[in-house]
């Protein structure tokens, strides 16, 4: 609540879409309708001013896109079930300047957590495509949240 309330969160997101996202996640996390570790984490990170690194390329195999994962869904069309190991053959150096690259934060914001497709009437536009494209997902999440 003192970080939501502070100036620095006021500034922490370039827009008010993504301001409104965060804010639902991290009430949803503290009335306990999510129960994740990383979101307490990102939230203690925003809170000391630290920022994050997010490589241009996949680096890791994602194993938890299977019938028993614990927190995702399975699909055979699921976007991250998809992605392929890239190996890093670039020398890993430090930066000269840590900055925050506001055009890479908006893309993960679209692409990973959905951006718009969070609020109507766009989610409903989501929700749609979902049906049509992948049924058997559709058919999960309405299941995972009806239960």
């Amino acid at each position: 609540e003192k970080l939501k309330k502070s100036k620095h969160w006021k500034n922490l997101h370039p827009n008010s879409l993504e301001k409104k996202y965060w804010e639902r996640i991290f009430d949803d996390v503290k009335n306990n309708r999510i129960d994740s570790w990383a979101y307490v984490w990102l939230a203690s990170i925003w809170n000391s001013k630290g920022v994050t690194i997010t490589p241009n390329i996949n680096l890791v195999i994602n194993i938890g896109f299977n019938k028993d994962a614990t927190n995702t869904l399975y699909s055979s069309n699921t976007n991250f079930k998809k992605l392929t190991f890239q190996e890093f053959k670039n020398k890993i150096s430090d930066p000269q300047e840590i900055k925050v690259n506001n055009f890479a934060d908006n893309f993960v914001f679209q692409n990973h957590f959905n951006g718009k497709y969070n609020f109507w009437p766009w989610r409903a536009i989501y929700i749609l495509k979902m049906l049509i494209n992948d049924p058997k997902t559709f058919y999960l999440r309405v299941k995972k949240y009806l239960l």
